[in-house]
Formats: structure tokens, C-alpha cells, sequence
């Protein structure tokens, strides 16, 4: 009976150098060879999902922790933040400063500019 398999990718499906064993690519292509559904689930966007990932046949992905879904290269989800949500968050993260990104300003994704 075919099963749905969910992946992890950092230290999971491919190592904290982001590097795919054999072994791992080995597996996933087996199990699509018996018919299972192999989605990654991760924190990762989609833009962080390189092809090397995608070339071992994957379904789909579960992404940005949950606020992307992705299954045979349709979107299914994709949930972004409102721009009042943008604000207050915005209003809580750190100013650049020592040790913090110097020269960069990190901001949450959102569905238009602050």
C-alpha cells in the first residue's frame, strides 16, 4: 500500500553542510520507485529548495514552516502576512546594531511594502 513520507532537509535529508548523501537520495528515489509520495516538510521557502532536492523525484513541499504547500508543482497555500501584521512585527525586531546583521535590515514577508 503506498504511504505519503514527509522530510525533513537540514540535518535530516541533507546534512548541516547542505550536502545530500548518497545514501538519502538513494532512499527517496526507492521509495518512489514503490509508489510512496515523499513531500519535504521543512522551514525552508520554496526559493531555498535547491534542485538537487527536487531531481530525486520529490512530490511537493511543505515549506516556510507551514505557510507554503506545494504538491506535482501546484500551489496549493500560500499564506502571507498582512500588512497591519507586517507592522507589528516590524515594531518588534531589532534594529541593526553591533552583532546584528550589520548593514542589513531583516523584514517579514509580506503582501505589500511597509
Amino acid at each position: 500500500m503506498p504511504k505519503i513520507i514527509f522530510l525533513d532537509v537540514d540535518g535530516t535529508l541533507v546534512d548541516y553542510q547542505n550536502r545530500l548523501p548518497d545514501s538519502a537520495a538513494l532512499a527517496v528515489r526507492k521509495a518512489r520507485a514503490n509508489g510512496h509520495r515523499v513531500y519535504l516538510c521543512t522551514g525552508r521557502s520554496r526559493a531555498e529548495i535547491y534542485p538537487a532536492l527536487w531531481d530525486l523525484g520529490i512530490n511537493g513541499l511543505l515549506g516556510g514552516n507551514g505557510s507554503y504547500v506545494e504538491d506535482e508543482g501546484q500551489v496549493i497555500m500560500h499564506q502571507l502576512l498582512s500588512l497591519d501584521q507586517c507592522r507589528r512585527v516590524d515594531g518588534l525586531a531589532p534594529r541593526p546594531g553591533p552583532g546584528i546583521l550589520p548593514g542589513k535590515q531583516q523584514r517579514p514577508v509580506c503582501q505589500r511594502r511597509l
